[in-house]
């Protein structure tokens, strides 16, 4: 079992069904995700900013997960 999997897991036993389903990010972070992604498409986006972007990837995927865990 991979940690992306292990922390799923555990999100998607840790609240309901609904409240997984419902999860969604902030405006504020959405925001700021599509500034990153648009940084980075663009060619500006500093080291730091990859790994900002990085990091967004990593928790959606993860959210995805606990979400599709659900469904099952």
């Amino acid at each position: 079992m991979n940690a992306y999997k292990a922390f799923a897991d555990l999100i998607s036993a840790s609240v309901s069904s609904d409240q997984t389903m419902a999860f969604k990010a902030s405006d504020e972070m959405r925001s700021r995700f599509y500034d990153l992604l648009s940084k980075e498409k663009a060619g500006f986006a500093t080291e730091e900013d990859k790994e900002e972007l990085n990091h967004f990837m990593e928790l959606e995927h993860i959210v995805r997960m606990a979400k599709a865990k659900k469904v099952v």
